[in-house]
């Protein structure tokens, strides 16, 4: 934008064209759930797609993720999300 290379922001395209889809009527749950997902832990989707159930902790309030781009480092990182408030009603839902 600063360049002039367009008009509006690209995030802010992102984040109307993210609105829209959520907002929709015809917008399945499960697509609604993963983008909320995506949003609130800032996971990729690949990794999302790949949780299993085991990975969330309701009574520590942890989601633990392994980026599947990190397992074949020599030492794959794992990260524990401790979930707040909305990320907590996505997951339970």
């Amino acid at each position: 934008m600063a360049k002039g290379l367009c008009e509006r922001n690209s995030a802010e395209l992102t984040l109307d064209g993210l609105s829209t889809i959520l907002n929709y009527s015809g917008t399945l749950p499960w697509l609604k759930r993963a983008i909320r997902l995506g949003l609130l832990s800032l996971q990729r989707r690949e990794d999302i797609v790949t949780w299993p159930k085991t990975a969330v902790d309701l009574e520590r309030n942890t989601l633990k993720v392994s980026p599947g781009r990190t397992q074949n480092y020599g030492t794959p990182i794992h990260l524990e999300i401790v979930m707040g408030q909305a990320l907590r009603e996505v997951v339970l839902v």
